[in-house]
């Protein structure tokens, strides 16, 4: 009798951490976005065609895999939201530590839709 009430708990212990986990994931937008399958192929186009336009090429590279400079951050595959921030953060003077003060003035009129949708292609390479 023990045997069954203690597998029953077991159980239970179990099921509630897999939906606590899962509950908290859902509540980060970027992964309940995964989970819905949207369709973001017209921002990221978008994305894509601001990358390719501005002057990040020069140092991030064409696809942002290759940095022209060691020093310098490999953007491909990133998070959006992390990708944004440091975007914003840099362009706003939040973060100037290392050489962040050289793309400060490269993105200084940067609008944040434009830096979200970079963030947004630059995420998805």
């Amino acid at each position: 009798m023990i045997y069954k009430f203690y597998k029953y708990t077991v159980f239970c212990i179990t099921f509630i951490v897999i939906i606590g986990s899962l509950s908290v994931h859902m509540l980060d937008t970027e992964f309940a976005g995964k989970l819905t399958q949207e369709d973001n192929s017209d921002l990221i186009a978008k994305g894509e065609k601001l990358y390719k336009k501005s002057s990040c090429i020069g140092c991030h590279g064409k696809m942002g895999k290759n940095p022209t400079d060691s020093n310098w951050p490999n953007l491909a595959g990133q998070p959006t939201k992390y990708l944004y921030q440091q975007m914003i953060d840099i362009r706003d003077g939040n973060r100037n530590n290392g050489i962040s003060s050289l793309m400060g003035g490269s993105i200084k009129n940067l609008e944040n839709e434009k830096a979200y949708l970079i963030a947004l292609y630059l995420s998805t390479l």
